[in-house]
């Protein structure tokens, strides 16, 4: 297996994330702790919650497959596996579990739920957990790299994950014991995969009708979605909105990357720099900002969540990040 960085940042994929982190951390879950400003949860900004959180995989799954490569050779897969799963636990589980017990020390989750979910086994069977049932998808998808990337292709990586969701859903139909959440970004992950190993999918998301395309189906799909109440209709409604979601974003990303000054790149890369680590520990800054002062006015509530909790969060969860990789690097 070799892996490689890139010289330089993606812009694209930094302003995707970085709109994804701030919807979900800025706007859908910040409200949930001021009243004065609670008018945000209405079916539309739900399902762009959900698209958000399949574009945080989407760019997992595209940028393991940029670093990636692992050997044709069968007898290397089990060793370089071993050797991708030991690199991205030592990014992914120090952090995740400072988070995990900050959330347990604050009452946000019960003893029982921090034991299986320092395990990623609250998936399987299901266990609620919240905000960080995340990383326990994303721990999956890690898993199944290895099978994406071995002698890739994108027959192979569409058809393991058709496999796969198959099998959830009879589980799911068999027993309601798997998190619906697995089946659902499973695609955009193994998405990110095949655009990242084909350069020309990449440039295609980059093009006016793709874009046209990509807007029609998310609406038609997304108006489906919406109108529907619940089943396994409403779920595929929801996948394919998903599915077209990402290339309009990326073409909306890509079309804004192209004209930012560099001022915002700086920011661009600050915010994409700690955007992990400011999803791991958002809901527990925020409950403690609730618990010391609560405005109720809509201007004042305005300028203490947004003003100075938002920013406070984005600044500790870039120092913590800073200081890990510091760690990292010293150890290694």
């Amino acid at each position: 297996m070799t892996s490689s960085s890139a010289a330089s940042r993606n812009l694209t994929v930094d302003l995707l994330r970085t709109f994804a982190l701030l919807y979900i951390v800025g706007f859908w879950h910040l409200f949930e702790y001021a009243p004065a400003l609670s008018f945000h949860k209405v079916p539309v900004t739900g399902l762009i919650t959900k698209l958000c959180l399949g574009l945080f995989i989407f760019i997992s799954g595209y940028l393991l497959a940029k670093r990636y490569r692992f050997s044709d050779r069968p007898s290397l897969l089990l060793p370089e596996s071993l050797s991708f799963y030991r690199k991205r636990l030592l990014r992914i589980y120090p952090l995740y579990f400072v988070a995990l017990s900050l959330f347990w020390a604050s009452q946000l989750i019960d003893a029982p739920t921090y034991g299986r979910a320092l395990l990623f086994s609250t998936l399987l069977p299901y266990q609620p957990l919240t905000t960080l049932w995340f990383i326990s998808v994303i721990m999956v998808c890690y898993g199944l790299t290895p099978l994406y990337l071995h002698r890739y292709s994108w027959a192979k990586t569409v058809g393991l994950t058709c496999i796969i969701v198959a099998g959830l859903w009879t589980i799911i139909f068999a027993t309601d014991g798997v998190d619906l959440r697995l089946p659902l970004y499973l695609p955009a992950f193994a998405y990110g995969v095949i655009v990242g190993k084909h350069r020309g999918v990449e440039k295609a998301f980059g093009r006016s009708p793709t874009a046209v395309i990509a807007l029609i189906v998310t609406l038609l799909n997304g108006i489906l979605y919406l109108s529907l109440s619940s089943g396994l209709a409403q779920f595929l409604a929801l996948d394919l909105t998903l599915l077209g979601a990402i290339p309009l974003a990326w073409f909306s990303s890509h079309w804004l990357a192209q004209r930012l000054p560099n001022w915002g790149e700086r920011g661009l890369a600050w915010l994409s720099y700690g955007s992990f680590t400011a999803y791991l520990i958002h809901r527990v800054t925020y409950h403690w900002a609730a618990q010391l002062y609560q405005p109720m006015g809509f201007s004042s509530a305005l300028l203490y969540w947004l003003g100075l909790i938002l920013p406070g969060t984005l600044l500790i969860a870039f120092a913590m990040q800073g200081v890990y990789d510091r760690l990292i690097r010293a150890v290694s």
